[in-house]
């Protein structure tokens, strides 16, 4: 699709403007505490899946009214909902409202949503096109296995309770190209991360490499470090010494700016000794993207309960043995982080850990052998060339 580059000559951070939206305090309130309700309920261990189904219908329950809050006005709650949206399957379309929400609030001077835009999901704002990947999923929607095996996501999306739900879902719902228009249009307002974006996807919007390099620089003067840093590595690859000089200055003014404002990962990049707490602060409210800077536990916790994401990372802090580091890759596996499952299967026959039920190790082998072996051939190999039961 051809793009109309639109000109921006603002060279100042977003100004406030406008609220997006009042907040309705008693419509933000009642809605965030039901998301905590049913987040409580979506973290708690089901020993019976992933093989008999997955535990995202509470997941995508608690997204749905997250994004209740955002609409109402309790800013956070935007990116919370991006975050959970992508944990449960069916409600991953909320993502791209969630980053167009919280793209307004950070224009209107909410500085806390233009870091979580900038460091967590700046990138659902751009909508993906169709790909092969989608007849993939009709089929596996219709019960084709070996669709399926095509595509993680596919794969995941038949193992949902509605698959032909799921995988309509899957499919997102919003148009590539108004998404990249409405980028156009959030760039020319200010918003640095929607300039970075563009050029993030210059071959599928057809940017030259003028309007690429023009794009990074209005991203650089709206104050986003990653676009400072991708105008002056442009810079350096022409051999302008002057020019790339000058950017790497206003980079590191907008690291030290995104620090002050929360940026946790501005903080690494100036090598601060507040990175660790920044992401901590980050992680505590909901921007768990930042979550692994914290080091923590309780952060990889938060991480590994809400999306399976670092569950491994979490088992081994855990230590090797005990009923805590295998729930960490409980978690991780009922997320589908079938890599874990195999790891839970050889703690199970080796007696490692206690299995749950009587029957999760021969569940567990009976589902990944059922998976494309590809992945990790020697373990199928050992344990595919019998029946999983024996």
């Amino acid at each position: 699709m051809a793009l109309a580059t639109a000109a921006c000559t603002s060279t100042s951070a977003p100004r406030p403007r406008t609220s997006p939206g009042a907040l309705d305090s008693r419509i933000a309130a009642s809605s965030v505490a039901e998301a905590d309700r049913l987040m409580t309920q979506a973290r708690r261990l089901d020993y019976r899946a992933p093989a008999e189904g997955v535990r995202t219908e509470a997941l995508e329950a608690a997204t749905r009214k997250l994004m209740e809050a955002c609409l109402a006005g309790e800013r956070s709650a935007c990116w919370r909902a991006h975050a959970t949206s992508f944990a449960g399957v069916t409600s991953a379309p909320i993502g791209h409202q969630a980053a167009v929400r919280a793209a307004e609030n950070c224009l209107a001077g909410d500085r806390p949503s233009c870091v979580a835009l900038e460091t967590a999901f700046g990138n659902a704002l751009i909508t993906r096109k169709p790909t092969v990947a989608d007849a993939e999923l009709d089929a596996c929607a219709l019960g084709d296995q070996v669709a399926c095996t095509q595509s993680f996501n596919a794969t995941e999306c038949l193992l949902q309770p509605r698959p032909s739900e799921s995988c309509d879902a899957l499919r997102g719902t919003a148009d590539p190209e108004k998404s990249i228009a409405l980028a156009t249009d959030l760039c020319r307002r200010g918003l640095g991360a929607a300039c970075r974006l563009l050029v993030a996807n210059a071959s599928e919007i057809h940017l030259s490499d003028a309007q690429a390099a023009d794009y990074e620089r209005q991203a650089c003067r709206r104050h986003d470090g990653i676009g400072c840093e991708l105008a002056a590595g442009r810079a350096g690859w022409a051999t302008d010494r002057d020019d790339e000089a000058y950017l790497k200055t206003q980079r590191d003014q907008a690291r030290r700016a995104g620090c002050a404002d929360g940026d946790a990962y501005a903080c690494q990049r100036l090598d601060d000794p507040s990175a660790e707490a920044v992401a901590g602060r980050a992680c505590q409210a909901g921007l768990i993207d930042v979550c692994p800077l914290a080091n923590a536990a309780r952060a990889l916790e938060q991480m590994c309960s809400t999306s399976g994401d670092n569950c491994d990372e979490l088992a081994k802090l855990r230590g090797p043995a005990g009923d805590a580091a295998r729930d960490a890759l409980e978690h991780g596996c009922q997320f589908f982080r079938f890599d874990q499952c195999m790891q839970l299967v050889d703690g199970y026959e080796s007696h490692e850990w206690h299995e749950p039920t009587p029957t999760r190790a021969s569940d567990l082998t009976r589902l990944m052998c059922s998976q494309p072996a590809s992945d990790q051939p020697e373990w199928h190999e050992r344990h595919c060339a019998k029946p999983a039961d024996e």
